[in-house]
């Protein structure tokens, strides 16, 4: 918390000077609490603590806010900011994108003996233009360099630009990787320290089976769910209908079904606190008996999905038609994600107890709830950073990781390597200066996002029904 404050003093600092600015007169301001409250009108009314809780840890700093604002990043691009796509494929840049490829949506994933750098969150999946993925990463990498410089809250404009071109290097490498044929997992060897590490570390929660240890606890021999204030019992009507739930989730698991003894539910409990940009969504831990010992148990996670974050509009496209192109007979977002997921991870062997369901009418995708899933965290990596426990080098090499396992994931899905390969060196340096300016925009964007809570509420003056 103390980084993320240290880093965010100037964009409060803006916030307060901005003041009155962030009213009715300030156009940019009222851009953007219009964006999010016509997103989250529903939520807003059907859980306003919630939603308060969301933007409140939106607020805290830029990286936060980037999490939570997808729809505006989106929003910009597509409708708003007037710049066209950089990026162009003769005409159509359709491809399946991970759709919010920032840092802490990238990590280790769990897979049957270990773990694989992969992306770790599929929620805004979306087929669409290549543009808006390279933006989306560019932005990511180039706030993690503005939270690094501490009181400049935009970063070094030359820090970005380097960081920024490893990103677009490792993604030309990554296309050549596909090209020639290896198109599949980054291999260890080749992958930097920074995630050298951090799959060593996902592979001992994995071989540890740390969930149990974390989320459960043995009642007179009984496994069951801890309850914490994080971990709650559940109510009506999450307390019926979950054995047909897990029964449509078998069916569509990665690793094929299980048999109906080794779905015994044990307990269940609903997540709170989880996410940024998901912070207001259903999720649940169930915990299933899967053989005669106590720690051969399954805990899975059951996370409510929504629609992506890209305007349907500008997509020509929306969740139902992505995954009915999929095979999905039932297409909804949970339909959506898996599907997308498919396409773009990098090994079957990867998540093999994700699926989806529909549970009371709601949409939620299913995975296992693994510690061995860790996502990057970017104040772990300023705190590295700046300890010198990590080098500018080794952010450089993470930079180009996550650039090569992008391509890869584009090349798998769409076939079309040879094509995006030839259109990014024309627009490389416009890429980067776009990266320099967007994290500008974030920096101020979330000085009036702070500005926005204090003149119009924790709901940003949405309707509610309560709060």
């Amino acid at each position: 918390m103390l980084l993320w404050l240290a880093g965010i003093g100037a964009a409060t600092t803006l916030a307060l000077v901005l003041g009155a600015g962030c009213t009715d007169t300030d156009a940019r301001a009222s851009q953007i609490r219009q964006i999010f409250v016509r997103q989250d009108r529903e939520l807003a009314a059907e859980r306003p603590e919630l939603i308060a809780d969301k933007y409140a840890q939106m607020a805290v700093g830029t990286y936060p806010f980037l999490r939570g604002s997808a729809v505006l990043f989106y929003t910009d691009a597509t409708r708003y900011s007037g710049a066209p796509a950089l990026l162009r494929l003769d005409g159509t840049d359709a491809v399946p994108l991970f759709g919010d490829a920032h840092l802490e949506n990238l990590g280790a994933a769990p897979g049957h003996d270990e773990t694989l750098f992969e992306a770790t969150d599929f929620d805004a999946t979306v087929t669409g233009p290549v543009d808006w993925e390279l933006r989306r990463a560019a932005l990511g990498v180039a706030a993690l360099d503005a939270l690094r410089a501490g009181r400049q809250p935009a970063g070094d404009p030359q820090a970005i630009a380097a960081s920024v071109g490893a990103l677009l290097d490792g993604y030309s490498l990554g296309l050549d990787d596909s090209i020639s044929g290896r198109g599949g997992p980054i291999a260890r060897g080749e992958l930097g320290a920074i995630l050298g590490a951090h799959l060593v570390d996902a592979d001992e929660r994995l071989a540890s089976r740390e969930e149990l240890a974390k989320y459960t606890v043995l009642v007179e021999g009984q496994r069951r769910v801890q309850r914490t204030s994080e971990l709650v019992d559940v109510s009506a009507p999450w307390d019926r209908g979950l054995d047909e739930a897990l029964a449509i989730w078998s069916t569509t698991r990665r690793s094929g079904p299980l048999a109906d003894d080794t779905r015994r539910i044990k307990d269940v409990a609903r997540r709170l606190g989880a996410g940024v940009s998901s912070l207001a969504l259903h999720r649940f831990y169930v915990l299933l008996g899967r053989g005669e010992g106590e720690d051969d148990d399954l805990l899975l996670e059951l996370k409510e999905e929504r629609d992506p974050p890209a305007p349907v509009e500008a997509l020509g496209r929306g969740a139902a038609l992505d995954a009915r192109a999929a095979g999905s007979p039932t297409p909804d977002n949970a339909a959506r994600i898996l599907a997308g997921s498919a396409r773009l991870l990098s090994s079957p062997a990867v998540e093999p107890d994700m699926g989806r369901t529909m549970w009371n009418g709601v949409a939620f995708l299913v995975r296992g709830a693994s510690r061995a899933r860790r996502n990057l965290d970017v104040l772990d990596l300023v705190s590295d950073l700046h300890s010198g426990k990590r080098s500018d080098a080794d952010l450089a090499a993470l930079f180009r990781d996550i650039g090569r396992l992008l391509a890869r994931g584009h090349a798998r899905a769409s076939g079309a390597a040879s094509l995006i390969r030839g259109a990014i060196p024309p627009v490389r340096d416009a890429m980067i200066k776009r990266a320099v300016d967007d994290a500008a925009q974030l920096a101020s964007d979330h000085a009036r996002f702070v500005g926005l809570l204090e003149s119009h509420g924790p709901l940003l003056g949405a309707p509610r029904l309560a709060y």
